[in-house]
């Protein structure tokens, strides 16, 4: 494929975090890593490919976290 990247999303509410803690929140992003599946990605990929438009931001509300494993920049382990 080149450079693909997919998004994920795992939401919460600031009572909820503050609830629970960063680590449920952690939790929280692992589920949905896990949950990324190698049929859902090439679907995902293939739909992009048809649409040829690049998805702008996320709102001003958003944490993106991001790594690679060609690039371990942030050393991030979700999985």
């Amino acid at each position: 494929f080149g450079n693909v990247s997919q998004t994920g999303i795992a939401t919460t509410t600031v009572g909820e975090l503050l609830d629970h803690g960063l680590g449920w929140a952690a939790l929280l992003i692992n589920k949905m890593v896990r949950s990324q599946k190698n049929e859902t990605f090439k679907a995902f990929a293939e739909n992009w490919l048809k649409k040829d438009k690049i998805p702008i931001g996320f709102g001003s509300n958003s944490l993106v976290v991001t790594s690679s494993p060609w690039f371990n920049v942030y050393g991030n382990d979700f999985g």
